[in-house]
């Protein structure tokens, strides 16, 4: 059982949709079964792969934790215009 001190996997989520590594690549956009393996295993990927499982996991797993180029994306520093005293 996942809980918000554990994340969900991406080998839970396959496992619980009951898919094989081909399977599941193929949901996601890949050709490659060892591709996936090592996505699994690392935890890293493309952005259009972590939005693709991001997507499958319905919201479950984060692609900024997969993705830099997600993380970065998503970053929207806080800005607060500076305001100008104009003498009339």
């Amino acid at each position: 059982m996942t809980t918000s001190a554990t994340p969900f996997t991406i080998a839970e989520l396959r496992s619980e949709m009951g898919l094989s590594l081909e399977q599941f690549a193929a949901r996601v956009g890949l050709q490659s079964r060892g591709r996936m393996s090592v996505i699994e295993r690392e935890g890293r990927c493309s952005l259009d792969v972590a939005l693709a499982i991001e997507a499958l996991s319905g919201g479950r797993i984060d692609a900024a934790e997969l993705s830099d180029d997600v993380k970065a994306a998503r970053h929207v520093p806080s800005f607060t215009p500076a305001t100008e005293d104009r003498a009339a």
